[in-house]
């Protein structure tokens, strides 16, 4: 609530960067006030894209395309609006549409200082100074895992926090939240080979095409609603490694039906836990003592993700227990996969990796305090 209404205030004094909002965030796209969802090309004409969005120019009075591909819209000067509600002609005939940032400003406008003080027992005032504190100080940095996130309601709250970081137009700028330089490396997460129908499967992503299941992440909930009600399809089988659904998500009951309900799971873990419990197999998996890692780039200071290192093994795994990455490589050659898993030589992997960043695996065997590999840092 508190960021929400410092969000208002900073919306309603206009103390928000327009350039940045407009050009760097989804704020101006169109969003159906039908069905909630952003208006696309494909809601435009039968041989429109899915992938293609669409923002209202102010310059022109009408629709315009985004694609995100490229980052542009549609036209030299298409200035698109942040604010207003707009009737778009569509396949299925008149629809009121509202940019998102609208949509974000409506939102806000619901807790405004009186009432976050009613609700929280902020003062008025305090919200007030906080709104004009975040602007006037910028470039800011939003730190995040602070421990707001540890509760019901954690990626809303989150959500909120951050926003008020965008508001500034801190991001990937000199001060702000910058995206760091990685060293160049090979791409193993093998993307390319999972065909674009299949993608389109992914759990949630009809429903939310630009949430975790765009980049092939699945939430417990669409899992579990699979599982018990075979929406929108069956799931019938998992492999999991090491994530303890039951105790480190929402709705253990539920999940704890959905996973009984599988007719086959295999779970790889350290410990039992009540989710390995309902395993039809287990398998004990080594810990980051007993087996080799890569690590190219630490994230947090530009000097950290300068750093290649390879965390070397400091005792044997103990009974019989193998790395993730062994279990996988083996499972892809028994499965016939083993070509795109370097027929199972998780050292070959390695080595094609690193191949475009000039360290060689040696090198790092060498130096176990890993080798930096020159970066510069750029902002917008």
């Amino acid at each position: 609530m508190k960021a929400l209404g410092i969000a208002q205030v900073m919306i309603e004094r206009g103390w928000y960067d327009r350039e940045f909002i407009r050009d760097w965030t989804n704020g101006p796209l169109l969003v159906r006030t039908d069905n909630g969802r952003l208006l696309t090309q494909s809601d435009l004409s039968g041989e429109g894209s899915a992938q293609q969005y669409v923002a209202w120019s102010e310059a022109i009075d009408r629709p315009i395309l985004y694609d995100p591909a490229t980052g542009l819209y549609e036209g030299n000067h298409s200035e698109p609006a942040l604010f207003g509600a707009f009737t778009v002609e569509t396949m299925q005939g008149e629809v009121v549409c509202k940019p998102a940032f609208e949509l974000t400003a409506e939102l806000c406008r619901q807790f405004p200082p009186e009432r976050v003080e009613t609700i929280c027992g902020v003062g008025n005032e305090q919200v007030e100074a906080t709104a004009r504190m975040l602007w006037e100080a910028r470039p800011l940095a939003y730190y995040a895992w602070s421990g707001v996130e540890m509760q019901t309601n954690s990626t809303q709250i989150a959500r909120a926090i951050a926003q008020l970081s965008v508001l500034t137009g801190s991001f990937d700028a000199p001060g702000g939240n910058v995206l760091f330089s990685a060293a160049p490396t090979a791409s193993v997460a093998g993307w390319e080979l999972l065909p674009a129908e299949q993608r389109a499967k992914a759990l949630g992503l009809q429903e939310r095409p630009l949430g975790p299941s765009r980049w092939m992440f699945v939430t417990t909930d669409d899992v579990y609603r699979s599982i018990l009600e075979r929406q929108p399809y069956g799931v019938h089988g998992l492999v999991g490694f090491g994530a303890n659904l039951l105790l480190a998500h929402a709705g253990a009951i539920r999940g704890r039906e959905a996973l009984a309900a599988l007719d086959f799971y295999v779970h790889l873990d350290l410990f039992m836990n009540p989710t390995a419990e309902l395993a039809d197999i287990i398998l004990p998996v080594a810990s980051p003592f007993e087996r080799e890692a890569l690590k190219i780039g630490f994230e947090v200071s530009p000097e950290a993700q300068s750093l290649v290192q390879l965390r070397q093994r400091m005792v044997a795994p103990q009974g019989e227990a193998r790395s993730d990455s062994e279990i996988i490589f083996d499972l892809a050659s028994r499965l016939g996969l083993g070509a795109h898993f370097w027929d199972g030589d998780l050292e070959a992997a390695y080595r094609y990796q690193l191949s475009p960043s000039g360290v060689s695996l040696e090198a790092l065997r060498e130096q176990p305090g890993g080798v930096r590999v020159p970066l510069p840092t750029r902002c917008r």
